[in-house]
This record gives structure tokens, C-alpha cells and sequence, in this order.
């Protein structure tokens, strides 16, 4: 059996280049037209996350605390402006 093995041809060490090298030869095969709508869209999309990340955090609503001198009655009656009488 080991002799069987040992008649096999070797393969060859056919290992694939790395992935900065296939990304590097993928890009330098793109015209500079196409390299800067790429670009754009990343933009684009970039601001958009930004937009999305801002308006979420925008949103969110902080806890009001009252302070220790203050009753929390009064504390938030003054912050409800439907519970305050006429101007």
C-alpha cells in the first residue's frame, strides 16, 4: 500500500495568491470611470449610515431626574406642558 502511495505523482503546490493580491489586480483591472462611481456609492452609503447611526441616536429620549431638592411631583409637573394651567 505504501508503495501504491509513494507511485503517485505529487501534487502540485498550486497555492493561491493572497487575498490583498487578488483584491489589488481585481481593482487595477477597473476603468477610472468605474473606480470613482464606486467610490461615490461608498460615499453614499457612508453618509446614509451616518444619517441612520444620528437619527437613532437623535431619538432616543434620556430619563429626566429630579432633583433631590425637589418634589417629584412639582419636578415633573413643570416638564408636562399639558399639565400646566393657562399662560
Amino acid at each position: 500500500m505504501f508503495a501504491a502511495i509513494d507511485a503517485e505523482p505529487a501534487l502540485a503546490g498550486a497555492a493561491s495568491p493572497p487575498i490583498s493580491r487578488r483584491l489589488a489586480e481585481f481593482f487595477a483591472g477597473l476603468s477610472p470611470l468605474t473606480l470613482m462611481a464606486l467610490a461615490v456609492v461608498g460615499a453614499l452609503a457612508l453618509l446614509l449610515q451616518a444619517g441612520v447611526i444620528g437619527s437613532i441616536l437623535m431619538l432616543a429620549t434620556l430619563p429626566v431626574y429630579p432633583f433631590s431638592s425637589t418634589s417629584s411631583r412639582k419636578c415633573y409637573r413643570s416638564l408636562d406642558k399639558s399639565a400646566q394651567g393657562p399662560a
